[in-house]
């Protein structure tokens, strides 16, 4: 029988005993990546996290942890609370689930294009603070992956393969 041990806003932690072996399992609440692309480069903020104690580069993203709101609603709030930014145009290009693993993740990718920035945009409601917004190409995407500057993981390379299937080189 499976017994959760944890849960939390963001993760359950569950443990089960099958065949006399104990497994744990991690999910993750699901959540939203936002790409936004113009004149052939993405869009990656540098925000200083407060609960990892440190800034670091990434692409905008959030939970769903608002009742009532969809992956897009999500995806659009956390544009224009992250960076200050509206787009005219959204596709979601990606779904990443694991399906019921070890570790459980699900997140929606969404492409943002036709970007404009918002006179006073809503204050962002987390305790971080973005520190920089750089639009950037994708050798120099790649740069800051080979530089540890940006985490090689599924979010960068759903963001390699955004910026190849939406900017126009």
């Amino acid at each position: 029988m499976k017994e959760t041990k944890y849960k939390g806003k963001y993760l359950e932690v569950t443990e089960e005993i099958i065949g006399g072996h104990l497994y744990e399992k991690v999910s993750l609440r699901p959540g939203v990546r936002v790409y936004p692309i113009k004149e052939n480069k993405i869009l990656v903020i540098k925000e200083f996290r407060r609960h990892e104690g440190k800034s670091r580069w990434k692409f905008i993203g959030g939970w769903l942890d608002k009742d009532g709101k969809d992956e897009l609603s999500v995806a659009k709030e956390e544009l224009l609370e992250e960076v200050g930014m509206q787009a005219e145009k959204w596709q979601k290009f990606h779904t990443f689930d694991t399906g019921e693993n070890t570790v459980t993740i699900h997140a929606a990718y969404f492409v943002a294009q036709d970007i404009n920035i918002v006179d006073n945009p809503p204050q962002n409601p987390d305790l971080d603070r973005i520190e920089e917004v750089r639009w950037v190409t994708l050798d120099e995407l790649w740069q800051m992956i080979d530089d540890h500057q940006l985490l090689w993981d599924f979010d960068a390379l759903a963001g390699i393969q955004a910026l190849r299937h939406f900017a126009k080189y």
